[in-house]
Parts: C-alpha cells; structure tokens; sequence
C-alpha cells in the first residue's frame, strides 16, 4: 500500500464528533501547495504522508492534531507550530504531556507531542486513527477550558 493510502485507511478509523470538512487536511493536499509552511517542508525534504485536524478557525499549520507516517509505523500527536500564538503553544505543553515526550520538529517547525506506534498491519491502523481522534478531543476540550477555541 502506498503512503497516502495508509493515511486514507488511518482517517477512516478516526473518530471526532463535530468535526467539519473544511478541518481535515490531507498531505498529499500540499505537496505542491506555495503557502510558507509547505513549501518549508519540502525545502527540508520532509513528507508529505499525513492527516491533520485543525482546530476551530485556527489554521492548521498554527495548531493540530495529526499523525505522520515514519519508516517504521505512524506517529500520533499533538502540534503546535513555533510561530503560532504564544497561547496555542503553552496550552500544547499542559495538554501534551500525557501523549508522550516533547519533540521539537525542525523540519516542521513545531513544538510536537508524539505517541509512536509500530507497523502498518490493520490492526495498528485501526489503532492509530482511534488514538488520533482521541487526541483531537482530549485537546479540543482544553483548548475551550483555555478560551483559546470555541468549539
């Protein structure tokens, strides 16, 4: 299976109630995209085999929920990009913590908290896209707690 149909079979195991059309963002939507941070991310040769879930009406490159594929399996998380609202990405350290250890993409720019997983057999699929949805919520609520989002 090709790396975008990967993301396409992770994004059908998602589950986020509310969640718009127009807040679903596909990689593959942006390899040839001349917005600043796409074009960042091809300048640094990074893929483009990923699923983001934007927040309210704050961009996506701002803040996420995502998950990315890596050689090995996919990597879940919550990110928030360096140059976004000091708000989003203080809300991202307190929210974050309980994914998993803070990563600090270069590449993409962004403070990143990530949960790893290993494989692409079905069941890891089904696994990541579960996990990914509940990330988006878990976040999704605190951001509104914060007054940062609001829905």
């Amino acid at each position: 299976m090709k790396p975008y149909e990967v993301v396409r079979q992770i994004a059908r195991f998602v589950d986020i109630p509310g969640i718009e059309p127009a807040q679903t963002h596909f990689g593959e939507s942006y390899t040839n995209s001349t917005e600043w941070w796409a074009v960042k991310l091809r300048e640094a040769d990074s893929t483009f085999a990923w699923l983001a879930y934007s927040f309210g009406d704050v961009p996506m490159w701002a803040l996420h929920a995502g998950v990315v594929l890596t050689e090995t399996g996919a990597r879940v998380g919550l990110h928030c990009h360096k140059k976004a609202e000091p708000g989003y990405c203080e809300a991202v350290k307190d929210i974050g913590q309980h994914i998993g250890p803070v990563y600090d993409s270069l590449s993409a720019d962004e403070i990143q908290y990530n949960q790893d997983f290993s494989g692409f057999g079905p069941d890891v699929l089904r696994e990541v896209g579960k996990r990914l949805g509940e990330v988006y919520v878990e976040a999704r609520s605190g951001l509104i707690e914060r007054r940062l989002i609001n829905k």
